[in-house]
């Protein structure tokens, strides 16, 4: 009887901790981004770039009725080739666009190990937004 409440017990929280973290998402009008005019954004894509680890971090947004589209998120690459460390920069520059699209923000969540990459592509899509007129 112990082991039977016990494993019920386990499993009400495992349902429960999983409704907590479920991913609720991001609806097209959930955070338009508005020109100062106050009408939601839809012109040419905006660009920001900022400095990562160890190369320019560059951030392109396209909207359609103030809702990021599209995203890009490039490392350039540095006079030997080279762009953000493939171990922990460069798997967070490949996932960022998506994250972006996903919540339509540019704050997105820092990773651990490649901090100074995350606040790069943060800081970068935060210059982009800034272009909105």
């Amino acid at each position: 009887m112990k082991k039977l409440l016990i494993v019920l017990v386990a499993a009400l929280s495992i349902i429960l901790v999983g409704c907590f973290i479920e991913d609720t998402g991001i609806t097209a009008n959930d955070n338009p981004y508005l020109t100062t005019g106050g009408q939601p954004y839809s012109g040419p894509p905006v660009v920001g770039s900022a400095q990562g680890r160890n190369v320019l971090i560059t951030v392109t947004l396209t909207f359609t009725n103030g809702v990021i589209t599209e995203a890009t998120v490039i490392d350039e690459k540095n006079a030997k080739g080279e762009g953000e460390s493939p171990g922990y920069g460069r798997p967070v520059v490949d996932q960022a666009a998506a994250k972006i699209i996903k919540y339509n923000s540019v704050d997105i969540d820092i990773v651990g190990g490649a901090t100074i990459t995350s606040n790069a592509i943060i800081e970068a899509g935060k210059k982009a937004l800034a272009q909105i007129p």
